[in-house]
């Protein structure tokens, strides 16, 4: 997440965008087939006249031939491609769909469409493996131990988990056979989180197994 510079007087100011901005919802579908190949559906929606910027995901309509240009850059490594691009407002929304293609599924795991995320993957004992880690590494603010600093670090917190909600799914061809996820069935793997999240040490940690 670019929560990067993260001063008491930044954290303050975040605290208060996220209050007046509203609401930012994040859903990825990661869509991998038995040769390895697949694809990624990504959904975020937020308020209309908001400026939230979440690492590089934008809400802004005059900026949306850069959001699509920024995401081209992204995915701009051998064996992957930006397939669709859509913004559209609904309701006091701004809704962008996209949709990237993969030749594999490693090639995907080096692209980095999240600022701090590290992702593993590949095989390993005849199985399939996904492992992916969102965290925020710069806690600059946490040095800060007054009760100002503590009273502010609550309030963004709580503020982040109730105006940030993130969904990521992966779905296999092959069986599932390990996952941390919050819910999952023989194919599918999901995981839910929340702003908050983004300030726990341990971070936003995914893995999934199957044959």
């Amino acid at each position: 997440m670019n929560l990067k510079k993260s001063t008491l007087p930044f954290i303050l100011f975040a605290f208060l965008s996220f209050f007046l901005a509203g609401c930012f919802e994040y859903e990825e579908t990661i869509t991998i087939r038995q040769d390895g190949s697949g694809e990624m559906a990504v959904h975020y929606f937020g308020p209309t006249d908001s400026d939230l910027n979440v690492d590089g995901f934008k809400l802004n309509t005059k900026e949306d031939r850069e959001m699509r240009e920024q995401l081209e850059r992204k995915f701009s490594r051998p064996g992957l491609r930006l397939k669709s691009y859509h913004s559209h407002a609904q309701g006091d929304e701004q809704h962008v769909n996209f949709t990237v293609t993969f030749d594999q599924f490693t090639n995907l795991a080096r692209a980095r469409w999240w600022g701090d995320q590290d992702i593993d993957a590949g095989q390993r004992d005849g199985r399939n493996y996904w492992k992916r880690l969102l965290k925020e590494n710069e806690h600059e603010w946490d040095k800060d131990e007054s009760r100002f600093g503590e009273w502010v670090k609550e309030k963004v917190a709580d503020e982040l988990e109730d105006h940030i909600k993130l969904r990521f799914v992966v779905v296999t061809d092959g069986e599932i056979s390990d996952t941390n996820a919050h819910d999952r069935t023989a194919h599918r793997a999901a995981w839910r989180f929340d702003g908050g999240d983004l300030l726990k040490p341990e971070g936003m940690h995914m893995k999934v197994t199957w044959k």
